[in-house]
């Protein structure tokens, strides 16, 4: 099962069971979030932490969506997974998400200092405070 499915994935709750449907690389239902982002946030920044644009195919508007129109579903989500890391978990009890994924989803970003140039490194700093 690939993780370049290019979306936040599902949302799951602390017992990692799916609260809604996944998010995938071609939903595009969040143009307002996409419009909201442009308008109030650091977009530098924001490129600077995940290495991505503003557009609805990443996960951060998707997150956003989630938020603004399903506030049930989202005040219980803990975690996105990725398609292949909600399988993986569900065979082995073991929560991992590969980079590539998390950086659709923007909790992963790139720094200088590792020995091929560039490390890894976690960060919320740029979704929205619950």
């Amino acid at each position: 099962m690939s993780s370049l499915y290019g979306g936040v994935g599902i949302p799951v709750d602390s017992q990692m069971q799916p609260l809604y449907p996944c998010f995938i690389w071609m939903d595009r239902r969040a143009t307002k979030q996409v419009e909201w982002v442009r308008e109030h946030v650091d977009l530098a920044r924001l490129a600077a932490i995940t290495g991505n644009g503003v557009d609805s195919y990443y996960g951060f508007t998707k997150v956003l969506w989630l938020r603004d129109y399903q506030p049930d579903v989202w005040k219980k989500t803990r975690y996105f997974l990725p398609p292949n890391a909600y399988v993986i978990e569900r065979l082995t009890g073991e929560l991992a998400v590969d980079h590539s994924s998390a950086g659709g989803i923007s909790v992963a970003y790139m720094t200088s200092g590792s020995a091929n140039g560039c490390a890894r490194r976690w960060t919320y700093s740029a979704f929205p405070h619950r």
